[in-house]
């Protein structure tokens, strides 16, 4: 046997069992560091994904706002360096907890209804408040990555529903404004920031 074949089937081999020790690390690392690779974003970004086609079908109107969220998102990243595949996958996921109740979300009904005209103010900021908290609920369950539910958690920040506040206010001047507050992190990395920014756009 010569050495050229000898090298080449050793090159070969080597290369190959790099290649699948490579592919069986990634998932390790990204876990123990915290991040998520190109790789795996590109799995997350795909419509077929089941969390993305479960939005699909039982919330489009939240769907084909967070498609808008990511395009916008996306470019804004772009424009300052930050990761803009990371802010577009995490704007897909973003409202994803309105798939629990999504006929309480304006993007989901028909013009004209609205379920909040017959609740109580205090029910309504529950409802509305509660998605970021159900999104990563649901993120958690189909093993999101953690910068991806962090997005889902922050996208609101503490922010404050201030019509069904003040609605409260109109009954009850001594309605607390706590019970109307998402009670999330604020945003800590430049995509968590630009996404709740793009959102709120």
């Amino acid at each position: 046997i010569s050495v050229d074949f000898t090298y080449n089937v050793w090159f070969l081999a080597s290369t190959t069992i790099a290649a699948i020790l490579t592919i069986g690390v990634i998932p390790m690392v990204e876990k123990t560091l915290g991040i998520v690779t190109y790789f795996r974003l590109h799995e997350y970004n795909k419509h077929s994904h089941p969390l993305i086609k479960r939005l699909i079908m039982e919330a489009p109107g939240t769907y084909d706002h967070s498609i808008k969220v990511g395009n916008l998102a996306e470019l804004a990243a772009d424009a300052i360096g930050a990761n803009g595949l990371l802010v577009r996958v995490g704007a897909y996921y973003h409202d994803i907890g309105k798939i629990v109740n999504p006929e309480y979300f304006i993007e989901n009904v028909s013009p004209g209804t609205n379920l909040h005209d017959h609740l109580d103010p205090y029910e309504s900021a529950k409802i509305i408040t509660s998605h970021t908290l159900d999104g990563v609920k649901l993120c958690k369950d189909y093993k999101m990555p953690e910068p991806i539910v962090r997005m889902v958690l922050t996208h609101h920040s503490d922010s404050i529903l201030y019509h069904f506040y003040s609605k409260a206010k109109e009954t009850d001047d001594e309605a607390d404004i706590n019970l109307f507050k998402y009670n999330c992190p604020t945003p800590v990395t430049k995509e968590e920031g630009i996404l709740m920014l793009a959102d709120s756009t």
